[in-house]
């Protein structure tokens, strides 16, 4: 299958799921650690929850191709991504604390190297490559920066625009330029409880909403 999309002009990507919360009920992989199984979960279910409101909506109507809505699926992503974080902390913190063993991994990453920070500015200079129609020297740079981030202990296996168009929708990973988890973590700061920022904004339809709301 790669070798054909690849004859096709586009870039193409594998990755490993944590989850799928297209199926009812969602699906969940069973390779991850107890801390990410509980935020998987819980982070799939509440996209089953936003599909009944404005936000989770139009995120539907993009994933269709019927709406496409670029900002509204990366606040989507992102705001499930903030809750679990922020509901699988409180589960696991109550339920299964000290029962997951922490184990170093085998050429773990170096401390030192600031693996987000590299990555954001190989994805502006990647941007930057691709506003002026330079195709190739994006691709050239993105392998030459790939055998980097491997030699410092992140084993990526690809590095193309397919693999910033699948990470950039999330608006907290390193792969994203989108200002929206800073502002949604802004909100969240300022809101009540969790609830109240949940549902403030799964009732939003575009990101000038968000603005808006950061205004007041």
């Amino acid at each position: 299958m790669r070798p054909q999309v690849d004859e096709l002009g586009l870039a193409s990507l594998v990755v490993e799921l944590g989850g799928f919360g297209a199926a009812y009920p969602p699906i969940v992989g069973d390779h991850l650690k107890l801390t990410n199984t509980i935020n998987a979960a819980v982070e799939e279910w509440l996209h089953q929850y936003l599909a009944f409101r404005p936000l989770g909506f139009l995120y539907l109507l993009d994933s269709v191709g019927i709406r496409r809505s670029p900002e509204v699926v990366t606040m989507n992503e992102t705001l499930a991504g903030i809750v679990s974080e922020e509901i699988g902390s409180e589960v696991y913190a109550r339920y299964y604390d000290g029962q997951e063993e922490v184990k170093a991994e085998r050429n773990a990453p170096e401390l030192e190297f600031d693996f987000d920070a590299e990555m954001r500015q190989t994805r502006k200079i990647v941007d930057g490559y691709l506003s002026q129609g330079k195709i190739e020297e994006a691709e050239r740079y993105m392998k030459e920066r790939r055998r980097e981030l491997v030699a410092h202990g992140y084993q990526i296996r690809k590095l193309n625009q397919a693999y910033f168009a699948f990470h950039g929708i999330y608006g907290h990973d390193p792969a994203s330029v989108s200002p929206v988890y800073r502002d949604l973590e802004h909100l969240r700061s300022e809101s009540p409880s969790l609830g109240h920022f949940l549902d403030k904004t799964a009732a939003m339809s575009s990101y000038a909403e968000l603005n808006e709301a950061l205004d007041k």
